[in-house]
């Protein structure tokens, strides 16, 4: 069995700027053979619809949602990758576990496939929750045992879905997950080309043999464009022959990030995966590549990229506290760093609150006003920001520092 390591980024820096890592993204939303843009999924509404129902055992009204899914997908009338994502919502990704629930609706409805996949996917969310999220080093063998345990029951019950339905690619799909987790390079083949063979345009089955046949977990990158070439001979359409290859870059570009030696090339690397596959769901690419601009001491390259950020996608406090903070540090330009912090600040970093309380406080860059400085300390202080708390307590004393 490989090393099972989920990728756990030490960097403080990172941890401000990217959203948490996942050992799997989510297949897009929709791609399928259309190449028009599909209506997005509130996943955290049909999650929560889907909880309600199992956590209340509607089991019929279960039945008929995802019986309907499933029949508009045998008419090809929705994507295997949108019918992967709405099934996907049945099993929490984080918290609450529904397995009584779920055991429950199989034992009402036996012959129900959407019943049945919840129960492999909530089997193998299960066998990572088992596993843990430390490095396999500081991991027990109790804990791998647990988690074979637990995969293996994923596998019986996706391999028994498999039988309930025309076009069970959500089974295969999962089926590829389990048996690269296991390290069974034998049984992903077999279930990717199971998946394939239902759906040659849908990612999801793809991405998930991609992500575990990364040098990191024991493939090559010779392995993923084989399978990317592949996928091309199976006609898939551009649009999703360029979801798959720019997910084999934002790999080289981790890997080339994490080796350290050329920050440059890594910008470039996360750059050119967000242009083949840009989105808000891609959007830690751009941050990948302001983060390894600034290693390569290209500041004006990095501050592009953040200004792009702000320009694409509406309350990026991180974007711009960190653009501000190349401003104010790089530059000084105190009005661009202002006016930079101001937002992030507004939209309720703590940092950035502190930052302008300061400015205010100095009259660096505007005209100095107390009573704004003190405002914003007491928000960033409110936050637990020790830094604004001990500025907040000279204030209110008197004790003003000369500009």
């Amino acid at each position: 069995m490989r090393s099972m390591a989920k990728r756990l980024v030490p960097l403080v820096l990172v941890a401000l700027l990217m959203p948490p890592a996942h050992a799997e993204p989510v297949a897009r939303s929709g791609s399928g053979s259309q190449d028009q843009a599909p209506a997005p999924l509130d996943e955290k509404a049909l999650a929560a619809r889907y909880a309600m129902l199992l956590g209340t055992r509607q089991y019929a009204q279960l039945e008929a949602i995802t019986g309907q899914l499933l029949e508009q997908h045998k008419r090809k009338e929705i994507s295997s990758d949108l019918l992967l994502l709405h099934l996907k919502q049945l099993v929490p990704a984080e918290g609450k576990v529904m397995l009584p629930d779920i055991e429950a609706w199989v034992q009402r409805y036996p012959a129900s496939y959407a019943a049945r996949y919840a129960l492999g996917l909530q089997y193998y969310g299960m066998a990572w929750d088992a596993r843990g999220g430390r490095w396999a080093g500081e991991t027990t063998q109790a804990q791998f045992a647990e988690m074979r345990r637990y995969l293996a029951l994923s596998r019986k019950e996706l391999q028994h879905s498999v039988k309930l339905t025309a076009r069970p690619y959500p089974s295969y799909r999962t089926l590829v997950s389990v048996a690269g987790t296991l390290s069974d390079d034998k049984a992903a083949d077999e279930a990717l080309a199971r998946a394939v063979a239902i759906d040659p345009d849908a990612v999801g089955a793809y991405q998930a043999y991609i992500n575990f046949n990364t040098p990191r977990w024991g493939g090559s990158y010779e392995k993923l464009d084989g399978v990317v070439r592949w996928a091309e001979r199976q006609r898939m359409s551009a649009r999703n022959l360029a979801v798959l290859k720019a997910l084999v870059l934002k790999h080289r570009a981790d890997d080339e990030e994490d080796e350290g030696q050329n920050p440059s090339r890594a910008a470039d690397l996360f750059l050119e995966a967000y242009r083949l596959n840009p989105g808000r769901e891609q959007m830690q690419w751009l941050y990948g590549a302001a983060r390894n601009a600034l290693r390569a001491k290209q500041v004006d390259r990095a501050i592009s990229i953040y200004s792009k950020i702000i320009a694409d996608f509406d309350g990026q406090t991180n974007a711009h506290l960190w653009r501000g903070s190349l401003y104010q540090e790089e530059k000084r330009d105190d009005k661009r760093a202002f006016d930079d912090m101001l937002a992030a600040a507004r939209l309720g970093n703590k940092v950035a609150q502190n930052n302008v309380g300061y400015y205010y406080m100095t009259g660096r860059g505007v005209p100095r006003d107390l009573d704004l400085a003190k405002k914003y300390f007491k928000l960033s202080a409110d936050q637990g920001f020790e830094h604004a708390r001990e500025k907040l307590k000279l204030l209110q004393a008197g004790q003003v520092p000369a500009q």
